[in-house]
């Protein structure tokens, strides 16, 4: 199944590009191909915190680093990194999980969680509402 579905997104991510092309867009076609800024290579990895609990984090993007929205969050809150769903207690917590993404420590009183609805780094589930409503 998850051969089907990433053969499926190099399909669609071709035709897209095609389209594009089509179009007479270089722009966006540079931009299409750009991978999200927090890309970090594998052996930069340094993890400072582990999960105090099973962390569920918000669904991935189907397109992951190639979605159209990746540099507008509000468009498409999903993770674009390969996070996964849940980092399990006691996991290391990976360094392109946004920083202000810690619920369990306090700021101000108050859970510690981002409210940048431009943050391009990935988030905890339910992020946007948390944007929208922080206070509540």
């Amino acid at each position: 199944m998850e051969y089907y579905n990433s053969e499926m997104i190099n399909q669609q991510t071709c035709l897209i590009k095609q389209l594009f092309i089509t179009l007479d867009m270089p722009d966006v076609i540079v931009e299409f191909n750009k991978l999200t800024p927090y890309k970090l290579s594998d052996q930069h990895f340094q993890y400072a915190e582990y999960a105090p609990y099973d962390i569920i984090l918000e669904e991935p993007c189907i397109f992951g680093a190639h979605c159209l929205y990746k540099k507008t969050p509000y468009l498409c809150p999903r993770n674009h990194q390969n996070v996964g769903y849940i980092i399990k207690h006691g996991q290391p917590i990976p360094k392109y999980l946004c920083k202000y993404e810690r619920p369990w420590k306090l700021l101000n009183g108050r859970e510690m969680r981002c409210t940048n609805m431009n943050c391009w780094f990935s988030h905890i589930k339910d992020h946007m509402d948390f944007v929208n409503y922080p206070f509540i």
